[in-house]
Order: structure tokens, then sequence, then C-alpha cells
């Protein structure tokens, strides 16, 4: 029973190791990028200053204005806010 257990085990470990699901999620886009980085400037606030505005870290604000950062409404709703203007969303797919 113990040798049964063990076989089915390693099977399932197995199946987990082989079968991996591509993960997909949505980028800030460079519109939306050039967007914050335009309204930050525009506002005459640091990356930092606007991070702290939002409520958030400063390598978020980096990485939003850089177009690597996942794309995250509840930030960018912060930016709006804390900007007072509207930020070009123009979401994409990775």
């Amino acid at each position: 029973m113990n040798n049964q257990a063990s076989n089915i085990a390693e099977y399932d470990f197995g199946l987990d190791n082989d079968y991996q699901e591509e993960e997909h999620y949505e980028l800030v886009s460079h519109t939306c990028a050039q967007s914050v980085c335009e309204a930050r400037n525009k506002a005459g606030l640091t990356q930092n200053q606007l991070a702290q505005k939002c409520g958030t870290k400063n390598s978020v604000i980096v990485d939003i204005e850089n177009a690597t950062a996942r794309y995250d409404a509840n930030v960018i709703n912060a930016i709006d806010k804390a900007l007072n203007c509207k930020i070009t969303r123009a979401r994409k797919k990775k």
C-alpha cells in the first residue's frame, strides 16, 4: 500500500511539473507611461513625491513610467487623483 501511495504521489508531482500554464497579464502601455511622466512633470513632482501622494513605492512609479509595470487600475486611478488629471491608459497584453 505504501508503494502504491508513493507511485501516486510521484505521478501527481510529475503532472504539476509537466503542465505549466503560461501566465498572461497586462502591462502599462508606452502611451500610459508617457502620459504619467508628462502629467507628473507638469505638476512639478518627482517620482518619489508622486509615489508618496499615491501611497505606493517609488519603484512602482519608475516601472510605470518605463512601461514595465503590470497594469493596475487602482494605481493609475490614484495617479489620476494625485495629479488631478486623466491618464491615458491604452493597455496591452503580454
